[in-house]
């Protein structure tokens, strides 16, 4: 009696103080506090969303809230999970055991590899999905019943959307909870749209509000340190002058050592732990295809004077049917667009020698993917031949990107090429037309597991758009010549055989 009756004012007594707990009696000695206001929310809310840099403690809060709250409430139930089976073994409750393994156990227990079970309805367990098969693993979530139960979704970002709704309905319950944790490097989630939900209490975890960074030095073992975001902001970052709170917030620009830096999209998930703007993940936002257009009616003969003398021509050759073959003529940053539709390789041939002669281009680069490897055999004749001068170029989209010192890792030439027409896009005019509007508006990138840039392949934007995205493409390839100089290869190469395809089915929160 003694026994039970100390145990419930034990019990009693860190229910209403969880961080007294992780402290008391997980031997916790440090926590941030980001992580100790996401303790309290979980005790005061039904829905918790963790947004986290890099390498911030995530996973240990994780942890934390895990033990402390299957020991503290009696009967409860705790269910964890992660996008891959590997993420739940050797991420999440790797650390829970650690942890249990130093704690000053009140009563009996008994931790395994991915659960701890306390009583015969008093336990938590970790839930691994099949890669592949996620809405047969989410009827593992059915059948949960308690009045104490509390969900765990780690990396966050990539777990399923029928993950997502088997957890709403076993946390249907009065007293049930949710706390959802992932490094945001996508908008295209279930997570976010959950975080953008009323009902959900949001928390950032930012790498430079991390006491290793704000001190300098190793306060917390382990985690992120200020040398790691000193250089990511010699990467991923570029200097910018301090504006209106309203842009600042609305660009991200953040104050470091006395200056101000504006962020790339790495560096707002990696390190400020905040999701891609919105026109970041469309790749090119409408307002600046449509800027782009207006510029063009701005720019005079005598403005066009002043620029670079840059003459480039680009063709990206119809695969099917239905597609239109499309030239890119870019004459000093002044793009158009020449589409043909139905035409032979040998017709083909002939307009862009036609073209050639017109506007006499210092470089030409043919999309050599499919069958326009016929063109450019024949201009390449042509050239030979003295009917033609100009430099020609074979374009593989699969192949490797050029090292042209960008701060960006891209997953190959395609994505490099999409990526650098980004950028300068503020710098360039097209033409007034609403379907290159819809096109370019429309195309999405993602970063892999690896952190490296990848362009929606051309299946995926046609089954969007109902047409392919053949102007599109001539235009980034028109582009890219800037960057080529006459000691670059003329046929960029692979890294194998197995690199030659566009599509890619590793992608973060699809």
């Amino acid at each position: 009696m003694k026994k039970s009756k100390a145990k419930n004012q034990f019990l009693r007594k860190y229910q209403e103080n969880p961080l007294g707990f992780i402290n008391d009696i997980l031997g916790v000695e440090h926590l941030t506090d980001e992580q100790k206001a996401i303790v309290i929310s979980v005790w005061e809310n039904k829905y918790t969303g963790v947004k986290a840099a890099h390498n911030v403690g995530k996973t240990f809060i994780e942890a934390c809230v895990v033990l402390s709250y299957i020991m503290l409430y009696a009967n409860s139930i705790v269910i964890t999970t992660a996008p891959t089976a590997r993420q739940v073994r050797d991420l999440l409750w790797a650390e829970i055991n650690n942890l249990y393994a130093g704690i000053k156990n009140p009563f009996a227990g008994e931790i395994k590899l991915m659960g701890l079970s306390v009583g015969p309805k008093w336990f938590a367990s970790g839930i691994a999905t099949e890669a592949g098969k996620e809405e047969q693993s989410a009827v593992k979530f059915q059948g949960y019943h308690s009045g104490r139960i509390l969900v765990v979704l780690d990396e966050a970002v990539g777990i399923h959307p029928s993950i997502w709704e088997a957890v709403d309905g076993i946390a249907s319950s009065e007293n049930s909870k949710v706390l959802a944790v992932g490094n945001p490097s996508t908008i295209n989630c279930t997570f976010k749209k959950h975080l953008d939900r009323r009902d959900w209490c949001t928390f950032n975890i930012n790498a430079l509000n991390h006491p290793n960074v704000k001190n300098k030095k190793e306060i917390i073992p382990g985690a992120v340190s200020y040398g790691w975001v000193e250089d990511k902001i010699k990467l991923w970052c570029k200097e910018s002058q301090k504006s209106s709170p309203d842009d600042e917030a609305k660009e991200h620009i953040f104050k470091f050592r006395g200056k101000y830096y504006k962020p790339n999209s790495l560096f707002l998930w990696k390190v400020l732990g905040e999701f891609p703007d919105e026109s970041a993940d469309g790749l090119f936002p409408l307002y600046k295809v449509q800027q782009a257009a207006e510029r063009r009616s701005e720019i005079s003969t005598a403005d066009t004077a002043s620029l670079p003398n840059i003459c480039h021509l680009s063709v990206d050759v119809a695969r099917f049917g239905s597609d239109y073959s499309v030239f890119a003529l870019n004459k000093n940053n002044y793009f158009s667009l020449f589409p043909f539709y139905h035409l032979d390789t040998a017709k083909l041939t002939g307009e862009a020698i036609n073209l050639i002669k017109m506007h006499k281009p210092s470089k030409v680069s043919v999309d050599c993917d499919g069958i326009g490897a016929g063109v450019f055999d024949s201009l390449n004749e042509a050239k030979n031949e003295g009917r033609i001068d100009t430099e020609l170029y074979e374009i593989h989209s699969g192949a490797n990107p050029l090292q042209l010192g960008q701060t960006e890792d891209y997953l190959n030439l395609r994505a490099q090429m999409y990526w650098l027409f980004r950028n300068d896009i503020d710098f360039i005019s097209l033409e007034s037309n609403e379907e290159l509007e819809e096109g370019l508006s429309s195309i999405k990138y993602y970063y892999n597991s690896k952190g490296k840039i990848q362009i929606e392949s051309k299946d995926e934007i046609k089954k969007r758009l109902g047409r392919s995205p053949d102007m599109e493409d001539a235009l980034v390839y028109c582009n890219f010549l800037k960057y080529v100089d006459s000691n670059t290869c003329g046929v960029f190469e692979y890294n194998d055989e197995s690199e030659k395809q566009e599509s890619v089915t590793e992608k973060i929160g699809i």
